[in-house]
């Protein structure tokens, strides 16, 4: 067996491709799983894995019937790769800024649940920014607080709208507004008709709690902590429907409670002592940002 040649010349538009295709089927575990989203069948996509594993001189990953794998070379190249294309798809937006018309794509990733609160401007933000500059493209995603930050910080994200529970040194953080949220149980369960007269009375030892993981929670009342967690989250929705059946107690904001159609089937517990409150905030990357995030930033404001 021949032994790969290594790598020498310039980056090629085509080596761009192969770098793309590469990267997409390391992000959906597989040559398989690659096939719907690349659109091409699985011939094409080994023989491009094959082209770049000739063009860089090195093995990228390892595919049989042991299934796909990627090998320490392959995994730093898909880090590279990762790198390349976030290059460029940075090198397009600021090219973009130097013409008249504001365009590119910007990335923007928001924690759930946030729709049905009165003070989440962000309807109101997009349409001002989108009637200001037509030809951009926004690309949302709905993520956790944690997965925002690491977005924002590997710049996946140009902006992200998270629940603040941290400072990290590399974010730049503006406030945005706070949302209160209550203990909830739902018809059915034993504190529905009973609800407790005081926190002391309540016993939460005795009762399944459901929620983001306790461990990583910051902001959570001291009395959380004798909950019993039997369920870990990722999203509001997630929460709401394990306290809907009657089988555990969880925080939710009243503003999503509220917009629920079983909404008289949730009840607080104990809300003028058990509440805890998030701080809505907009993150970017400290530095010198882009045209069009600084743009939409400004509509932020307004």
């Amino acid at each position: 067996m021949s032994v790969p040649k290594k790598f020498r010349g310039k980056i090629t538009g085509s080596d761009v491709r192969l770098v793309k295709v590469f990267c997409t089927i390391v992000e959906c575990g597989g040559f398989a799983a690659a096939e719907p989203v690349l659109q091409v069948g699985l011939p094409a996509i080994s023989r491009c894995v094959s082209d770049l594993e000739v063009r860089t001189g090195v093995t990228v990953c390892r595919r049989g019937k042991a299934g796909f794998a990627l090998t320490e070379q392959g995994l730093r190249l898909y880090d590279y790769g990762k790198r390349l294309l976030l290059d460029i798809e940075r090198f397009e937006q600021e090219i973009s800024s130097l013409n008249a018309e504001v365009s590119g794509t910007l990335r923007l990733a928001v924690v759930d649940a946030l729709i049905t609160d009165k003070s989440f401007r962000l309807t109101e933000v997009i349409n001002n920014f989108c009637t200001l500059y037509p030809d951009v493209i926004l690309n949302l995603s709905s993520k956790t607080t944690e997965e925002v930050e690491a977005g924002v910080i590997n710049d996946e994200f140009d902006v992200g709208i998270i629940f603040k529970r941290r400072t990290i040194d590399k974010i730049e953080y503006k406030f945005l507004h706070s949302e209160v949220n209550h203990l909830y149980c739902a018809l059915g369960h034993e504190l529905f008709d009973k609800p407790p007269a005081s926190s002391g009375d309540l016993q939460p030892q005795k009762y399944n709690f459901c929620g983001y993981d306790l461990k990583r929670a910051t902001r959570l009342p001291e009395i959380v902590k004798s909950f019993k967690q039997k369920a870990i989250v990722e999203n509001m929705e997630l929460a709401a429907t394990l306290i809907g059946s009657s089988c555990y107690l969880g925080f939710l904001p009243t503003h999503y409670v509220d917009s629920l159609w079983r909404k008289n089937d949730y009840k607080k517990i104990l809300p003028s002592e058990i509440q805890f409150i998030n701080s809505i905030e907009m993150i970017t990357l400290k530095g010198q940002a882009s045209q069009l995030v600084q743009k939409f930033l400004l509509c932020m404001q307004e």
